[in-house]
């Protein structure tokens, strides 16, 4: 069976006492997990409570 490509979870938002504390994300390669990455800078969380708009 071919390897499958290695590609992001969908990230995960945990809060704490109700305020914003941890974001993390799994990356997986051919069904194994083999990075876990973790933010909790409150400077780069900052712009995760509201919406960003994106365009070209």
């Amino acid at each position: 069976m071919p390897a499958r490509p290695a590609r992001p979870a969908r990230p995960r938002i945990l809060h704490l006492d109700g305020e914003l504390d941890t974001v993390l994300a799994l990356r997986v390669d051919d069904g194994l997990i083999t990075g876990i990455y973790a933010v909790r800078n409150p400077e780069k969380l900052s712009h995760m409570e509201r919406e960003t708009i994106l365009s070209r």
